[in-house]
């Protein structure tokens, strides 16, 4: 996590931003339409390497700007491209329902609901135990 002074969040979403175009671009070299991995097994490794690398942090850059955070969402359209073998014009909700991932948006809210949930029941660390 990269803290600023503002806490705008900005610097951090630009690191996370050149993290994950390094692999979609491996993910790229993977969807070799001849050769290449299926759907499937592209849309597995997005999730383990892109969405790992946005989900992490994602409860607390969370409260970034909507404009902020909008950048993202370029980053995961593409890797569902990639992974959907999609064109470059097709309508981003299209892409959505085709690869079965909602909007980063709503993912973002997701992941965050699942760790308020894993706090509550107490599978935490961060919950205080008397």
């Amino acid at each position: 996590m990269i803290f600023d002074t503002h806490f705008n969040w900005k610097q951090h979403i630009a690191s996370i931003k050149g993290k994950c175009k390094n692999t979609l671009n491996f993910l790229k070299k993977l969807s070799h339409t001849n050769w290449g991995a299926d759907r499937s097994t592209l849309l597995k490794l997005y999730k383990a390497t892109v969405l790992s690398i946005i989900d992490y942090g994602s409860q607390i850059y969370g409260s970034a700007s909507e404009a902020t955070l909008k950048s993202l969402e370029s980053i995961h359209n593409e890797g569902l491209r990639i992974c959907t073998g999609a064109f470059r014009l097709s309508p981003v909700k299209s892409i959505h329902v085709e690869s079965g991932e909602p909007p980063l948006s709503l993912h973002r809210d997701l992941v965050t609901m699942r760790s308020a949930i894993k706090i509550q029941a107490g599978d935490s660390p961060t919950k205080e135990t008397i």
